[in-house]
């Protein structure tokens, strides 16, 4: 990853002005369709699964729009509720309002343009069902935003963003080569709202000046155990005493052998380790 980091304060984080970071060909995309939102003066809809980065992209329209203004949001409630509205209101997800609160909500706001956000799929069932066409019809743009698995090539930049706006209690100087890997294997379910949790936690917690493979979540390592041995023809996908015999292999490649290290990279005990390692016949 870019060389980076961040030294030990007391302070609270720094607060940088919202970006849409990224240098992948999903990310440009996005880039290209919020400086047409950013240049027009009309409401904005911006799509995208659950964290994905829609109050980013709206804090960016309403720092750009209103000279660093922070952005008025008002999240819609299980009871179709939108509160007070103002120019540039942020209402997330719109969906919960219902066709009847959206048609309601057109004739609340007049000419306000407002930033709309929705978790739907855009063209799918449910966005045609449950979005109200006039109210798309008055958002002139939209901004749509992938999941994280289509911004792989985003997560260097995306971690060095995380560890300058995270608070340490000493210098780290960024991710190993073999943790970035391992990232890269992960679904992220959560998009970007979950790697942040990951990575704020690992450098919280990271033992030396950089975040390494053992610093990741256990559910991290394990899955790209599991997705290693589900490709390898001769063993059972559904086996889980061959991913865990893969899991040790792993270990011990990365560990050189050193028994103690593998043992910490597993997250177990000595006396665990080498119980399984005698059990799966590994020298």
């Amino acid at each position: 990853m870019p060389s980076l980091s961040r030294t030990a304060s007391t302070s609270s984080p720094a607060r940088y002005p919202p970006v849409f970071i990224g240098h992948s060909p999903a990310t440009r995309a996005v880039h290209g369709q919020l400086r047409s939102a950013l240049t027009a003066g009309t409401s904005v809809l911006i799509s995208g699964p659950s964290g994905s980065g829609k109050r980013v992209i709206a804090e960016l329209i309403c720092h750009h729009r209103c000279e660093g203004v922070a952005v008025h949001e008002r999240r819609v409630d299980t009871h179709g509720e939108f509160g007070a509205l103002a120019p540039l209101t942020y209402l997330c997800p719109i969906e919960q309002l219902g066709l009847g609160g959206q048609a309601r909500l057109l004739d609340h706001a007049g000419e306000l343009p407002l930033l709309l956000a929705t978790r739907l799929e855009p063209g799918s069932d449910a966005w045609h069902a449950r979005l109200h066409p006039d109210l798309l019809a008055s958002c002139s743009q939209h901004v749509q935003l992938p999941p994280l698995t289509r911004r792989l090539d985003d997560l260097d930049v995306l971690a060095a963003r995380i560890l300058v706006e995270t608070q340490v209690d000493r210098p780290i100087a960024g991710i190993s080569s073999e943790a970035l890997a391992c990232l890269r294997q992960h679904s992220w379910p959560g998009n970007v709202s979950e790697l942040e949790a990951v990575l704020e936690r690992a450098f919280a917690t990271a033992r030396g000046f950089q975040v390494e493979l053992w610093d990741l979540p256990a559910y991290l390592r394990l899955r790209d155990a599991i997705e290693l041995d589900m490709a390898n023809d001769e063993l059972n996908p559904l086996s889980l005493a061959a991913a865990e015999r893969d899991a040790i292999l792993r270990a011990l490649r990365q560990a050189r052998g050193n028994k103690r290290l593998t043992a910490r990279l597993l997250q177990v005990g000595k006396t665990t380790l080498y119980r399984k390692l005698a059990r799966y016949g590994i020298g």
